[in-house]
């Protein structure tokens, strides 16, 4: 559980980084 919610957040910053 606590890999995935580490993954989900790793994946919001990525997403945030390609958004700029």
């Amino acid at each position: 559980m606590k890999y995935v919610k580490f993954g989900n957040i790793y994946n919001y910053i990525l997403m945030q980084n390609i958004q700029k």
